[in-house]
């Protein structure tokens, strides 16, 4: 049974989250499309989305550990204010270079805000109930994605760009505001810094490396592969796919992304009750292997129709087994080490999207999307594998 108080917490927490999902899905959604219509090359947009995944590489892993000393709160806040000031400042960008800095920016805050989501889940709820916390949280990000497709579609206008930019920055204010009025620090957390921390850092960081467990090095291998092939499949790859060889409107596109993360919300619910019961490794390994191969029909559906539905039936199975694979990250994490362990699968993920980016972008220039679609299926292969070799630890 779940303390008052954790609800109360989760409550506001979720509340932050659907509003960051929701401005995340509008900025990823429509940023590839916005400076395509620039002249910009698919190259050339690899390399300045592969710089929004270097601010999150930076950023993600040092929040992640540093967060077990001051707490989860100041960075949520510092985090939403700073996407707030890169959405506002996005649509002035008159260079490459100009994009790359803001870009850079933009993945800085997003990667401090992912890094603490894990270790507030860890410090604030029992083993038997974080997976379905996870899944719940998993959600009600889901929901804010739906709308933010929504907003996507209907409210992107080439001429116009600056306007939704802006609407977007303001929403990231305001989960800025609703965090610092209304959610708690956890006490715990926040109680860590206050004993001579300064004096044992280098050598709590030299040890904490050493012992660094086997689970967490495969899991890190598993979000990078999967950061590789999953975020440029979402943000650069399938919008425009869609609107450029498909020929499917902006606003028919924005449909589509939604009816993902509707789709996205019951299969969190079920992925976080199927976290929470036993044998939730082999599932994890069996839905990989089913992304695989619906991946590798990607090249195949020349129906927009049926590309449609195979794609949404990727999504979901994506969406189901997000909250197993967090549960076993939180599962492999040590118990005081949340923070350190958890920060280096951040720092993977980070790692893996400025990487895919810069790849995925090279390939479509030079090959087009099929030799894409094919990566991207081998890659959820390799996930697969390196999920079979880890042994999640009993708590």
């Amino acid at each position: 049974m779940l303390k008052r108080e954790t609800i109360q917490k989760f409550g506001i927490y979720n509340i932050v989250l659907l509003f960051f999902f929701l401005s995340d899905s509008v900025f990823e959604i429509t940023l590839p499309i916005y400076l395509l219509s620039l002249g910009h090359s698919f190259s050339e947009i690899g390399v300045m989305v592969a710089t929004f995944g270097i601010g999150i590489t930076i950023f993600r892993f040092f929040v992640s550990m540093h967060s077990d000393k001051v707490g989860r709160k100041i960075y949520i806040i510092i985090s939403l204010i700073g996407s707030a000031i890169a959405c506002f400042i996005l649509p002035f960008g008159n260079s490459i270079w100009c994009f790359m800095v803001i870009l850079v920016m933009r993945g800085a805050c997003r990667g401090a805000f992912l890094a603490v989501r894990a270790p507030l889940i860890k410090d604030i709820c029992t083993e038997n109930e974080r997976g379905k916390m996870l899944g719940l949280v998993s959600s009600f990000s889901t929901v804010g994605s739906a709308l933010g497709g929504v907003i996507s579609g209907w409210l992107y206008f080439e001429n116009h760009v600056w306007v939704l930019y802006f609407i977007i920055g303001f929403v990231y204010l305001l989960s800025a505001i609703i965090t610092l009025l209304f959610l708690p620090e956890n006490k715990a957390v926040a109680n860590k810094s206050s004993k001579n921390e300064k004096r044992e850092a280098n050598t709590q960081v030299i040890t904490k490396i050493k012992s660094i467990p086997k689970a967490i090095l495969i899991l890190c291998s598993v979000n990078f592969v999967q950061n590789v092939v999953t975020p440029p499949l979402w943000s650069m790859i399938l919008p425009i796919y869609f609107t450029s060889v498909i020929g499917i409107p902006m606003k028919l596109m924005g449909i589509v992304f939604t009816m993902d993360n509707i789709l996205g919300v019951p299969s969190s619910l079920v992925g976080g009750i199927w976290a929470d019961k036993n044998d939730y490794k082999r599932k994890c390994i069996m839905l990989y292997l089913i992304c695989s191969i619906l991946a590798f029909l990607f090249p195949s559906q020349k129906n927009p129709i049926i590309f449609t539905l195979v794609i949404l039936l990727f999504m979901t199975i994506f969406s189901l087994n997000s909250p197993i694979l967090e549960k076993i990250e939180s599962i492999s994490a040590r118990d005081n080490e949340s923070g350190f362990d958890l920060g280096l699968i951040s720092a993977s993920v980070a790692l893996g999207n400025a990487l895919g980016s810069v790849l995925f972008g090279v390939i479509i220039d030079s090959f087009g999307f099929i030799l894409a679609y094919i990566l991207i299926g081998l890659g959820y292969m390799i996930m697969s594998l390196l999920l079979s070799r880890i042994k999640v630890p009993i708590k």
